[in-house]
């Protein structure tokens, strides 16, 4: 459901709600009353943080020109009118199903010539596909240099919101069928509600990403359920981020019991899965660790591994992947000794003959790799076997200069290319936390890290998907927009953008107090300073009133609030 607030910030879902009063309950008497303490800072001292549209957009755009005007738009119709590939699309009908929402009474699809009879046109499609002159001349479209794009022209997007004669204008104008869907996904923050106005301001976006392709691995010991799963790809969307790799750990079929086929209705649960991807412009990868029981050379090995991704195939499946980590490198027998120079050599032949397979049918498979040494920095025996052997065009994985790296740069990505000889797919070990929860911010990571790398996949919570949101919206501000990437602005938007402004005070608090994971990003917040303040004064031996008074000021606002 879409909730609209003032400000532009959307309203929580109640699962994420749900989500956070569980973590809330575990963290005692002191979490909440470090909370009140935030909320008296905010209702007393006034909010410090900044709520604008202007600085909480995710991802934030590269280029934005604010006008000085904000228009009403007419509740009672607004016209769509769509170029050629967006007409009847699961774009328009989200457009249509989002306008419906926010209270609009009839959100029509028009014809080219009624397009003057709208007080509110939405304009949907292509760049080069807005021919109509009366649009060129109602709102005429500026040079755009595309080139600039390089190969993410086709994610970029130009958003236009004017006025002109009484007739409002929203332009929502793609490189590509994706980079119209990003438009509207920064459309749909641009809105807001005041004084039961629905309200948009004058503006204009030249935007897109940096990153490729931009995703999640679902990972870890267990898996999502079905509709953790849903949702998550349906989040994804929402932010821009692309793709999505399946591996996860508790599903034994990725991994002990990779040989065993999916039933029919496992199959039919991927491909509801698949088909929310396809909708989000989310691409899908499945990927298999077969290193436990495979044998490298052996046709049996291979068609078992090729009949489980051509059933995943069928159901919209369309890149793939094998992992070899987290597993001693070994060949299995005296045959394959005898083949194979080293289990490196036998990993890159059988991936290699899988790749070869597979992109005959698919010349834009991406195909990935994880190797057994994936967090390495030094050229050992393994790792220029894998350079000599594995295929050119197979992505391989790397999880920065450590397993859980602290801080990346590019000089470390450049060291792990020439070392496995191609350009790594980053898979970031954050914000994964074992079996814990991570709510905080990506940092240490360089701003021109797009360039040392092809893509950046994180790793989140297992666990608790729903509240990992929180930390992945930060990644997608950072993959899309990595020069003007600043943490603490990322973390503030993410956190209005799932809970809204009105529990932000309560909510910040929480994300500070889990805002560390493996990586080792955070330093103690200020509310854990204040904690040891308050455990300071409980040990001189005054009571709340004098403690909360000390600390944060008058004591009469923890009754109000």
């Amino acid at each position: 459901m879409v909730r609209i607030k003032n400000y532009g910030v959307r309203g929580s879902d109640p699962t994420q709600v749900e989500t956070t009063r569980r973590v809330v309950s575990r963290g005692g008497l002191t979490l909440m009353i470090k909370a009140l303490l935030v909320i008296i800072f905010f209702t007393s001292a006034g909010l410090a943080e900044d709520f604008s549209i202007e600085n909480n957009l995710i991802p934030q755009p590269k280029k934005i020109e604010w006008g000085k005007k904000a228009f009403s738009l007419n509740i009672d119709e607004v016209g769509i009118f769509s170029g050629k590939e967006e007409r009847a699309s699961t774009t328009e009908k989200k457009v249509v199903d989002f306008f419906e929402l926010l209270g609009i009474d009839e959100v029509t699809s028009v014809e080219e010539k009624d397009l003057s009879k709208y007080p509110t046109l939405i304009i949907l499609g292509k760049y080069e596909d807005i021919k109509s002159p009366f649009l060129k001349k109602k709102i005429p479209l500026p040079k755009i240099d595309w080139k600039v794009m390089g190969e993410n022209k086709t994610q970029g997007y130009y958003l236009f919101v004017k006025k002109n004669d009484d007739q409002l204008f929203i332009l929502l104008s793609g490189g590509g069928r994706a980079g119209t869907f990003y438009a509207f996904q920064t459309l749909k923050q641009l809105i807001y509600k005041k004084d039961d106005k629905i309200l948009i301001d004058e503006v204009k976006i030249v935007d897109w990403p940096d990153y490729r392709y931009r995703g999640v691995l679902e990972g870890g010991g267990g898996y999502w359920t079905d509709q953790q799963r849903i949702k998550a790809l349906s989040f994804m969307a929402d932010v821009k981020l692309n793709y999505f790799a399946y591996e996860p750990k508790g599903d034994k079929k990725t991994r002990r019991e990779w040989r065993r086929p999916y039933t029919h209705a496992e199959l039919n649960n991927f491909a509801q899965a698949v088909k929310v991807a396809q909708e989000g412009f989310v691409e899908f990868g499945y990927l298999i660790n077969p290193a436990l029981s495979a044998h490298f050379s052996s046709e049996k090995t291979f068609k078992a591994i090729m009949d489980k991704f051509k059933s995943l195939r069928e159901v919209g499946v369309r890149h793939f992947g094998i992992f070899f980590d987290d597993i001693i490198p070994y060949t299995s027998n005296k045959e394959e000794t005898k083949r194979y120079v080293s289990a490196a050599h036998g990993q890159a032949d059988l991936s290699s003959r899988l790749y070869y397979a597979l992109k005959k049918d698919n010349p834009e498979l991406m195909f990935s790799f994880s190797p057994t040494q994936y967090m390495f920095q030094t050229d050992t025996g393994y790792m220029r076997d894998l350079r000599k052997y594995l295929d050119k065009g197979i992505q391989a994985g790397w999880t920065g200069p450590g397993v859980c790296a602290h801080r990346i740069t590019d000089e470390d990505a450049d060291k792990y290319a020439k070392i496995i000889g191609r350009v790594p797919v980053l898979g970031d070990n954050w914000p994964v936390h074992g079996g814990g929860i991570c709510l905080g911010t990506l940092r240490n990571r360089s701003k021109t890290l797009y360039k040392h790398t092809t893509a950046f996949v994180s790793n989140p919570a297992w666990r608790r998907p729903t509240a990992t949101q929180i930390p992945v919206a930060t990644i997608a501000d950072y993959t899309w927009n990595s020069g003007d990437y600043d943490a603490d602005r990322a973390w503030r938007a993410s956190i209005l953008r799932f809970g809204g402004k009105e529990i932000y005070p309560t909510l910040r608090i929480l994300c500070e107090e889990y805002a560390e994971a493996w990586t080792k990003f955070a330093t103690p917040s200020k509310l854990e300073k204040d904690k040891e303040i308050l455990s300071k004064n409980f040990d001189e031996g005054k009571d709340m009133k004098d403690i909360l008074k000390e600390i944060r000021g008058d004591y009469k606002n923890i009754k109000r609030v």
